[in-house]
């Protein structure tokens, strides 16, 4: 009867074990603000969770949960470097995410720099040197806050407006002539063109001026195994070109960038780690 009652317990023990090492690592996160393309309003749509759904089907241990209301960029990299959240999706490196988060190896997507102007204007551009042959008159429109402007301040381009918090107010100044080119990021330049019903106005220009990887980042307090297990499925999610397909699907305006203007931007080192410092408030 002993020898019964003690294999019993030791099936249950086993039993116990056995579940408490399937059950799934549950990473949180939170949808960052004003990036659409990457989340949707309601958190269902775009490339995070179209990305983290990829993930947890290639690897079932992983599961990704977010909140239904979507918060600043900066306060989502504060909150992962506290632990507070234990990721942020698609976000530029920097020295300094570098020093305060475990940032995947593997990029989720490219957020390449594209210029939009109006329909019809036979303005050529190769790389965002070539901005300096513009007359003064002829305005150069960004974002608020985008450290592009201090990049193209660099190159002695000084004739830009980057009073404009939201992207359509561009494509409006745009439109109305107080602008001769938007630069903006892609994915989101060809979503906001068609949300603000301007594709018969506005047109990207057939060139990508430079090249940003985006990715995912993990707090310094997720175990070393579970960052493992993201990085080898997001290994395997870009062997088999899922991400790359994700990324085609919500950046519609790459396929009117040149491939050739990409590798370009790579060359000249603008993308990668020697560019991101300068564009990664996206």
């Amino acid at each position: 009867m002993m020898s019964r009652l003690r294999w019993v317990c030791v099936f249950f023990v086993l039993r116990c074990g056995a579940a408490q090492a399937a059950e799934p690592f549950v990473l949180h996160t939170e949808m960052e603000a004003e990036a659409v393309m990457k989340w949707s309003a309601d958190g269902k749509e775009g490339i995070c969770p179209e990305i983290l759904r990829a993930l947890s089907r290639r690897d079932a241990r992983l599961q990704f949960a977010w909140k239904d209301y979507p918060v600043p960029q900066k306060r989502l990299v504060v909150e992962v470097e506290q632990g507070s959240i234990d990721f942020a999706c698609g976000l530029g490196r920097t020295p300094e995410r570098e020093r305060q988060l475990v940032i995947a190896p593997v990029a989720l997507y490219d957020d390449a720099l594209v210029a939009a102007v109006r329909k019809g204007d036979a303005l050529v551009l190769g790389d965002l040197a070539d901005l300096k042959k513009l007359p003064p008159s002829d305005v150069i429109l960004l974002t608020y806050g985008a450290r592009l402007a201090g990049r193209l301040a660099a190159l002695g381009i000084h004739q830009i407006d980057d009073g404009a918090k939201r992207p359509g107010e561009n494509l409006e100044k745009l439109t109305r002539g107080r602008g001769r080119v938007f630069l903006y990021h892609e994915p989101g330049m060809a979503w906001e063109i068609q949300h603000a019903s301007l594709e018969d106005k506005v047109e990207i220009l057939p060139v990508i001026l430079s090249v940003d990887e985006h990715y995912l980042m993990l707090s310094r307090r997720v175990p070393p195994e579970v960052v493992k297990r993201v990085s080898d499925a997001l290994a395997q999610l870009k062997g088999d070109g899922t991400l790359h397909n994700i990324a085609l699907h919500w950046s519609p305006g790459l396929r009117a960038a040149s491939r050739h203007g990409a590798s370009q931007a790579r060359e000249a080192g603008v993308g990668g780690a020697a560019g991101v410092t300068q564009k990664a408030s996206k």
